[in-house]
Order: structure tokens, then C-alpha cells, then sequence
């Protein structure tokens, strides 16, 4: 359909560790992992950089529901039940922060409506009990 929104969320994990010892820990398939001071080729312009993080992607969901809640929920359905682990890695690895993300794309001349960005208390207790933040990156198109 023409006109129509779309929306993506992952999880994140960022810092300074060893991104095999995250994924061992957390018994987690990622999406995407970047090691820090590797070299990758970007995917958006193919230029090279070297990584100043580690990076492990989780979790990534493509499909589209207007309520992003639904998504979210989709988004981290493997890690609910690993909110000890990821509290303690937290505890023990300083240089660690999670965020949960939402990328969604308006398409300005759309007649659907727009997502709905309210997260429930549930999904708010999930991000405060394992430290974690909410990254919304909002486009309009």
C-alpha cells in the first residue's frame, strides 16, 4: 500500500566488552554484533570505520503495528526472562548501557495513523529494573 508508515525496533547493548561474553552470558542469537576497534564497512554509505564501541543487536523487528508497544514487546521477548543477567552484567561491567529502539518512518501525505508512543508500565518497569534507556529515532518522509 502507498503511503503507509513503517517502523523497526531492536535492542541494544553498547561498551567497552567482549560482545562473545554478552552473548555467552545471555544464551542470546543476535542480530548484528560489532567488536570494539574493528573495522567495518557501513552500511548506509559503504565508507570504513573502526568501531569505538561494542555493539550487539537483538531482537530486530520488522513488522509494523501501530501500537509500538506490540512491538517492543516482540522486540524483547528473549530477554524478559533475563532480567538478573542483565542486571548483573551490568554490575559487573561498568562501560555497558541498554537501550530499547524504535525507528519509525511517517510518511507525511499518509491517511493511516500515526504509531503510538506510549509505553506501558510494564515495558517502563522492564527499562528501569535493568537500567536500560529508550531511543526514539522519528522521521518524517
Amino acid at each position: 500500500m502507498k503511503n503507509n508508515h513503517t517502523c523497526y525496533t531492536y535492542f541494544k547493548i553498547v561498551g567497552n566488552f567482549d560482545p562473545h561474553i554478552i552473548i555467552d552470558k545471555l544464551n542470546i542469537v543476535p542480530n548484528k554484533v560489532e567488536k570494539i576497534g574493528e573495522q567495518i564497512i557501513s552500511e548506509f554509505n559503504n565508507k570504513a570505520y573502526v568501531c569505538e564501541d561494542s555493539y550487539i543487536q537483538i531482537g530486530l523487528n520488522h513488522n509494523y503495528d501501530v501500537n509500538l508497544n506490540n512491538m517492543f514487546e516482540v522486540t524483547i521477548k528473549d530477554l524478559r526472562p533475563k532480567i538478573k543477567e542483565l542486571i548483573d552484567l551490568k554490575n559487573e561491567i561498568k562501560a555497558i548501557e541498554y537501550f530499547l529502539v524504535a525507528v519509525p518512518e511517517i510518511k507525511a501525505e499518509s491517511e493511516h495513523p500515526n504509531p503510538l508512543i506510549s509505553l506501558t508500565k510494564e515495558m517502563m518497569k522492564f527499562l528501569v529494573d535493568i537500567d536500560g534507556e529508550i531511543d526514539i529515532d522519528y522521521y518524517i518522509i
